[in-house]
């Protein structure tokens, strides 16, 4: 019996120094730079961005035309149109000012936002060039950096797609108008 007792403390001890080695090894391998392959999804990060800056180059000035135009003349303008025709046009114009005033609101925000965060993105690439970070922190900004981005998105499409969605309608009241 004594036998196995020293056979079982020294299993159990050879069992902590293994585990103990394992998790030095795990930690050590955690402090290592990102692998080129990690450093690659930078460049999705910076597209998406970009991607961003695409979808707010709605011209400012174009819908503070726009909206001059729907309010000065064609809302006006179907005033003496079947009333109930004149009331679809009416909703209709008033979502689009609606759509545009929104945009209009939050573009320089979201347009500023997004600047910041590619700043911060070429920030986070140049440390990366330069093994500042382990591999643990890189990949804690990047999903981090990820987040910002994704939300920021989000909001973006949120402003931009009824600009971009009432744009055909605009072109067929635009004709429709001017024929009158």
């Amino acid at each position: 019996m004594g036998k196995f007792k020293i056979k079982r403390h020294l299993a159990a001890g050879f069992g902590i120094f293994l585990i103990s080695y394992f998790m030095m090894l795990s930690l050590n391998a955690c402090k290592e730079a990102p692998t080129p392959a990690e450093k690659v999804y930078l460049d999705t990060l910076f597209y998406k961005i970009k991607g961003n800056e695409k979808a707010l180059n709605i011209d400012e000035q174009e819908l503070i035309r726009r909206k001059d135009i729907l309010r000065n003349s064609w809302i006006p303008a179907v005033q003496d149109t079947i009333p109930d025709i004149r009331r679809r046009m009416e909703d209709d114009f008033r979502g689009m000012l609606t759509a545009y005033d929104y945009y209009l609101d939050r573009h320089l925000l979201y347009k500023s936002s997004t600047r910041i965060l590619l700043e911060e993105l070429e920030e986070f690439k140049k440390q990366t060039d330069e093994n500042q970070l382990d591999r643990t922190t890189f990949k804690a900004r990047y999903k981090e950096l990820d987040l910002r981005i994704e939300t920021n998105t989000d909001e973006i499409e949120i402003i931009a797609k009824p600009v971009y969605e009432l744009e055909p309608m605009w072109m067929r009241y635009e004709r429709m108008m001017a024929m009158r």
